[in-house]
């Protein structure tokens, strides 16, 4: 399947959901917020939430500083 995270393609065999795709990419610690289609996700979502095929998904770190 292909989906868009963060404006790039992206292609997986494994990720069924939300969350399964952050794994895969290396996101495990869970400090990053999802928005999906544009529009935000809650992180009690993300286990539940199905991936589809060229959905849009970014994923955003918070940044530190000032």
């Amino acid at each position: 399947m292909q989906v868009l995270v963060n404006g790039k393609e992206h292609d997986t065999a494994s990720a069924a959901t939300i969350q399964d795709l952050l794994k895969e990419l290396g996101y495990s610690n869970g400090s990053v917020a999802v928005a999906l289609e544009g529009e935000f996700l809650p992180k009690r979502l993300y286990a539940t939430t199905k991936l589809e095929e060229k959905m849009d998904v970014e994923i955003l770190m918070p940044m530190q500083g000032g």
